[in-house]
C-alpha cells in the first residue's frame, strides 16, 4: 500500500478577514512631537576647547619725577610725574626732602626704579621721558643709572669738585673741612677722576634699594657736618641764602655726593653711566680726544700719559678760553698732588668710540 505523506508541522497562516473597515489602508498620520528633553541628539565631534592663556601682567614702569617749585601734588605730564619742590631756605636741601618723600611712597613697592629729576631735565639733557626709558632699557640689569649734562667737563677738569672751584672760589677749601669732619678721605678733591665718576646735577635713576642706602649716607654725613664743623664753616656751608639762578655751595656738595658714594667699596652697586646722544654729538674732536686720553691714562695708571693730557688740556684752555683765563686758573687746574682715581665697583659707560676722521684734528697753534 502506498505510504501516506507525513503531516507537516507548519500551520497554515490564517486568512485575512474580509470586511469593509479592515480591507482599507489606513492613511499615515504625522507623529506627535517629542518633547525636547526626550529627544536623542547624535553627538557631533567638535574641535577641542582651547583655554585662553592669561596675558602676562605688565611689568611696573620706571617712575620719573620732575621736581617743580610749589606745593602742588603729583601729576602726570609727558611721561613724567611732577612732585612739589619746596623753596630753598638756608641749611635746607629741597631735592633731598623731595627724595625722602618719594622714597616713603607705598606705591613705589615693586617699582624697578625711580628718580627725582630737575624741572629743566629735557632742556638740560635733550631727552624726554620716553627716550630716557628707552636708553635705560637698552642697558638692563643695573642698580642705578646716571647722566652728565656737561660731558665737556669730563674732558678738561680733573674732577667735578675742581670744576666747581672755578665758578665758586673757596669751594675746595670748604670741602676739605667738610670731608675731614665727616671722616671721608679728601683725595677725590684733587684726584684725576675717570669720566664714569662725573655724576652731578641730580640726574640719577635707581632701584629703591640703592635710594635707601644712599639717602641714609647723605643724611649721616650732613648730620656729622652740622655736629662737628666750626661755626664759621657751618655758616659758610649751611647758612648761605638761595639766590635766583645761583647754586649754593650746599647744593654743589649734594649734587656731587653720588660720585663719592660710588667710590666706596662697601655697597658694590652695579652702575651704568648713560651717554647723552645730543651732548656727545656736540663735542669737538679735541674734547673727545682729551676725555679718551684721560680715561686711558687712568685705566693704565700711567702718570706719563696723565701729564701729556694735562699739557694738552692747558693748550686747549689757552686757545678756547684765552691765555689770561688759563693763567689765572693755572694753580687750580694743576694741583700739587697727583692722585689717580678709577671706579672701584662695577661701573659701565658707553661713549661713542673716536673714529679715524676725528683723530685727524688740526694742531693747536703755539702763538696763543
Amino acid at each position: 500500500m502506498p505510504r501516506k505523506p507525513a503531516a507537516t508541522e507548519e500551520k497554515a497562516l490564517p486568512k485575512k478577514k474580509r470586511g469593509t473597515v479592515a480591507a482599507k489602508k489606513k492613511t499615515a498620520q504625522p507623529a506627535a512631537p517629542v518633547p525636547a528633553r526626550q529627544r536623542k541628539v547624535k553627538a557631533v565631534p567638535s574641535a577641542p576647547r582651547v583655554r585662553k592663556a592669561a596675558s602676562p601682567a605688565a611689568e611696573p614702569a620706571i617712575r620719573l619725577f620732575l621736581a617743580r617749585p610749589g606745593r602742588r601734588g603729583n601729576a602726570q605730564a609727558n611721561g613724567f610725574e611732577h612732585c612739589a619742590l619746596q623753596r630753598a631756605k638756608p641749611g635746607t636741601l629741597p631735592y633731598l626732602d623731595a627724595m625722602r618723600r618719594i622714597s616713603a611712597d607705598p606705591t613705589l613697592k615693586g617699582c624697578p626704579g625711580w628718580g627725582v629729576l630737575p624741572q629743566d631735565f629735557t632742556d638740560r639733557t635733550g631727552l624726554g621721558a620716553a627716550e630716557l626709558r628707552q636708553l635705560i632699557n637698552r642697558h638692563p640689569g643695573y642698580d642705578l643709572y646716571y647722566l652728565d649734562a656737561h660731558p665737556e667737563q669730563e674732558a678738561v677738569f680733573h674732577n667735578p669738585w675742581q670744576q666747581a672751584e672755578i665758578e665758586h672760589p673757596g669751594f675746595l677749601a670748604l670741602m676739605r673741612e667738610f670731608f675731614a669732619a665727616v671722616g671721608l678721605p679728601d683725595q677725590p678733591l684733587d684726584a684725576i677722576t675717570h669720566s664714569a665718576l662725573f655724576a652731578t646735577g641730580n640726574l640719577v635713576i635707581a632701584r629703591p634699594a640703592f635710594w635707601e642706602k644712599y639717602l641714609a649716607f647723605c643724611e649721616r654725613v650732613l648730620a656729622q657736618a652740622r655736629e662737628k664743623l666750626g661755626s664759621d664753616t657751618q655758616n659758610a656751608l649751611f647758612g648761605e641764602a638761595a639766590a635766583p639762578d645761583t647754586l649754593r655751595k650746599l647744593d654743589l656738595l649734594f649734587a656731587r655726593l653720588p660720585g663719592i658714594f660710588l667710590m666706596m667699596k662697601e655697597p658694590g652697586w652695579r652702575a651704568c653711566k648713560l651717554p647723552l646722544p645730543g651732548r656727545e654729538a656736540a663735542l669737538n674732536p679735541h674734547l673727545r680726544l682729551l676725555r679718551e686720553m684721560k680715561d686711558l691714562a687712568l685705566t693704565r695708571r700711567s702718570r706719563w700719559m696723565v701729564l701729556c693730557w694735562a699739557n694738552y688740556r692747558t693748550l686747549y684752555f689757552a686757545q678756547a678760553m684765552g691765555k689770561e683765563w688759563a693763567t689765572r686758573h693755572f694753580k687750580t687746574l694743576n694741583p700739587e698732588r697727583l692722585n689717580l682715581v678709577v671706579p672701584t665697583g662695577t661701573i659701565d659707560y658707553a661713549y661713542p668710540r673716536t673714529d679715524q676722521a676725528d683723530q685727524r684734528v688740526a694742531a693747536i697753534p703755539e702763538n696763543h
